[in-house]
């Protein structure tokens, strides 16, 4: 049982990490080109279409890590510091990836763009914002996947 929930946790980890990078850089690319209308069409496509591999795959994490650890049968006490900081960091990280991302990208990027006069500045603005909510996401996740593999 913990072999298999391991496997999905370490899959559902690398499709969340890639995707969060993956999104990234699209976003980064294409934020030069907000003025383009085929630009600002996948502008409000591409979030959707990533967040079906983000949200379920950070799930698929959450759930096999919340399995692994009822199977350690360790008691709160007993616990290393690495296997805290993974439980209640990476849990954090997760819930808050799936909010504060699906807010953000509804608000400050999907919202403008259906405006009848598109704004390019608002619209590059909510991008910005929007990459700098994923490169903090994807830190934590590397600080969380850090601090496991080192073990501390």
């Amino acid at each position: 049982m913990f072999t298999t929930m391991l496997f999905f946790h370490l899959s559902g980890l690398s499709i969340w990490l890639g995707s969060l990078i993956s999104l990234a850089v699209i976003m980064s690319l294409l934020k030069k080109q907000a003025g383009s209308k085929d630009v600002q069409s996948l502008l409000q496509k591409i979030p959707g279409l990533f967040n079906r591999w983000l949200h379920p795959s950070s799930f698929i994490v959450l759930l096999s890590g919340v399995f692994m650890i009822i199977g350690m049968n360790i008691s709160e006490s007993q616990k290393p510091l690495w296997l805290h900081f993974m439980e209640k960091g990476g849990s954090l990280t997760i819930l808050l990836s799936i909010i504060v991302l699906s807010i953000i990208s509804s608000k400050k990027i999907k919202k403008p763009l259906r405006a009848a006069n598109v704004d390019v500045g608002v619209v590059q603005k909510g991008l910005s914002i929007y990459l700098v909510w994923l490169s903090i996401f994807i830190m934590l996740v590397l600080s969380v996947v850090f601090m496991v593999s080192y073990k501390f």
